[in-house]
């Protein structure tokens, strides 16, 4: 089971040089178009966490929003361990 967004942010600022994470509010308002008419019906609202990670130029390098469809946890895990085989790979 994959971590939490919080945990993963702390891990992040933790083991990280050179990126920080925040956890920030995120909505998502899910909506389709339907048949040739495109009769525009919305979907349902979901609130929930966002983590948005900066590099050391303040610049959004990751930008995660658990609210919308098919965003997993697991995918920040992905991204957090292979900048953490990246870092260690780097003599220093």
């Amino acid at each position: 089971m994959a971590r939490r967004l919080k945990t993963l942010a702390r891990l992040i600022n933790d083991e990280l040089d050179g990126y920080t994470a925040e956890i920030v509010e995120g909505f998502y308002q899910g909506s389709h178009d339907i048949g040739e008419r495109y009769v525009y019906k919305q979907g349902k609202e979901r609130y929930g966490n966002r983590l948005v990670v900066r590099d050391a130029d303040r610049n959004v390098v990751l930008d995660h929003d658990a609210t919308r469809p098919y965003r997993y946890n697991w995918q920040v895990e992905q991204w957090f361990e292979a900048r953490l085989r990246d870092q260690k790979e780097v003599p220093g």
